[in-house]
């Protein structure tokens, strides 16, 4: 099977930020999870942050739109939860000599599944982020040689190297904002308040003041009616984790199917809201490497993300 499409990322104009916004809304739920559209992206050019009804006004959103239709080509062009015959992604890497690369690398994503060789989203300062797959060549510099859950192995020149997450001081993402934004009352849905902060950003206001005034609102969401927001999210509880409905419109549009279930992050059950909300708020406070498990059948897909602290 293919996955169609898998990631959706954010159109941010100061800084390039954020790795599959709805999915990992979903997976995180009750917890302020939309901050990880704000997990440090450098030189990357990426798509809209949500699927939006209307055109982008601005040839900025037209180049991101782009950007997303080829990341989301390129995955569908390789079968994702496809043979098992492949290589398998494991973290027994402490066998390998790879000293960290010195090459201008940024690795932005990394997606693992159980039974099938890894992808990896790496960019570059002179080029957006594209998608590989172990064997692939990387911008004519290396080849990708192995993916893990932290970090990929490469090749140059018959020798092996490492590219991690790039490790950014939570101090020095934006500048701060004194005062607490506010939330728009107006707006009726997660969705709502998403294409708001689209518009304003693409007009040019502030990109930190607008996400958080989002984290605001799945805030106030939250504490109003969690359950309300599972119903938009077109989630349903189960005994194994979360599972997607047909009425989940959006993370639909993100390549999940009806009956994908999001089992666990960074190896803890999901699927209780009250401890689901504790656990996930301890992780914003810590930051770190962040995993979203999501099986399809007897399959699984592991997401990989690195996140700041709070």
């Amino acid at each position: 099977m293919k996955v169609k499409r898998l990631l959706q990322f954010a159109e941010l104009k100061l800084q390039s930020w954020g790795v599959a916004l709805l999915l990992i809304t979903s997976a995180w739920l009750l917890a302020k999870i939309t901050w990880l559209v704000i997990a440090p992206m450098p030189g990357v050019t990426v798509p809209s942050l949500v699927a939006s009804d209307t055109q982008a006004s601005s040839s900025a959103g037209s180049s991101a739109n782009s950007q997303w239709r080829e990341w989301a080509q390129a995955i569908n062009q390789r079968a994702f939860f496809g043979e098992p015959e492949a290589q398998q992604v494991t973290d027994a890497s402490s066998q390998i000599d790879a000293p960290e690369t010195r090459l201008k690398l940024s690795l932005l994503a990394i997606l693992a599944a159980s039974d099938r060789g890894g992808f990896a989203i790496i960019g570059q300062s002179s080029s957006s982020g594209k998608v590989f797959q172990v064997g692939d060549n990387l911008f004519g510099q290396a080849v990708l040689s192995a993916v893990y859950s932290d970090r990929v192995i490469i090749e140059r020149g018959g020798v092996m190297e490492t590219l991690y997450f790039e490790k950014t001081n939570s101090s020095s993402l934006a500048t701060p904002v004194p005062e607490r934004p506010v939330i728009d009352s107006n707006a009726e849905s997660l969705q709502q308040a998403l294409t708001s902060a689209n518009q304003a950003i693409a007009q040019g206001a502030d990109v930190t003041l607008q996400t958080q005034g989002v984290l605001g609102y799945v805030e106030q969401a939250i504490n109003e009616d969690p359950q309300a927001l599972l119903n938009e999210l077109g989630l349903e509880v189960t005994d194994q984790g979360y599972q997607v409905s047909r009425r989940a419109r959006q993370l639909l549009m993100v390549g999940l199917r009806p009956g994908d279930i999001i089992t666990a992050v960074n190896n803890t059950p999901v699927g209780n809201i009250s401890q689901d909300q504790q656990l996930l708020n301890q992780l914003m406070s810590t930051g770190g490497q962040v995993s979203i498990e999501i099986t399809r059948g007897s399959r699984t897909l592991t997401i990989h993300q690195e996140i700041p602290a709070r």
